[in-house]
């Protein structure tokens, strides 16, 4: 639910250029990626004490389990998958017929959401991660692009808000999340 909430947020559209002092205009975000934020904490939130709980009444089972990765593809993958999106739209934005740029310049936001779901479906039939993990949890890189909308709404440092509008940041971004979480690197 907290996932499929994000979302909406997330598409909400609505762009606002800002003056600022040295006579750039900076692009804002909408108010609704920052509650995007908040509902995928949320979610996380939830995520963490449903499992909690099904170990400790000892209830846990197959359906749940694959569940859980289905509700965490949505809240840790796809939401934040728009959110980078979104970001990489507003990186355009500030180009000269930015909005007008190609939809294949947009795409590598949706590695995140297809990184994830396949480092899950992996970590279902892996039998060996039981003390640790291989790769990032998808939950921990959800969490990261989700705390870039509320770093960029609330930080006051012009620097941090250009990095954030800068679409080779997110590129970056993006890939290594991507390879981290498919990745078999050990984990915490």
């Amino acid at each position: 639910l907290f996932g499929c909430l994000a979302i909406v947020c997330i598409m909400q559209t609505g762009l606002t250029l800002a003056p600022q002092p040295d006579g750039e205009d900076l692009v804002m975000i909408p108010e609704r990626i920052y509650m995007a934020s908040l509902f995928i904490g949320l979610a996380a939130l939830i995520d963490f004490f449903d499992g909690f709980t099904a170990r400790l009444l000892k209830v846990s089972s197959d359906i749940g389990k694959q569940l859980d990765s289905l509700a965490d593809v949505v809240s840790f993958g796809v939401a934040p998958g728009l959110i980078a999106y979104q970001f990489l739209r507003l990186c355009f934005a500030q180009q000269e017929n930015g909005l007008d740029i190609n939809a294949l310049w947009l795409l590598p936001a949706f590695l995140l959401p297809c990184a994830g779901a396949y480092r899950l479906a992996r970590f279902n039939i892996d039998t060996t991660q039981r003390n640790g993990f291989a790769g990032v949890p998808i939950p921990a890189a959800g969490l990261l692009v989700a705390s870039f909308p509320l770093i960029y709404w609330n930080s006051s440092q012009l620097w941090m808000l250009k990095l954030l509008l800068n679409k080779w940041f997110w590129y970056l971004l993006v890939v290594v999340l991507s390879y981290l979480m498919v990745s078999t690197l050990p984990m915490m």
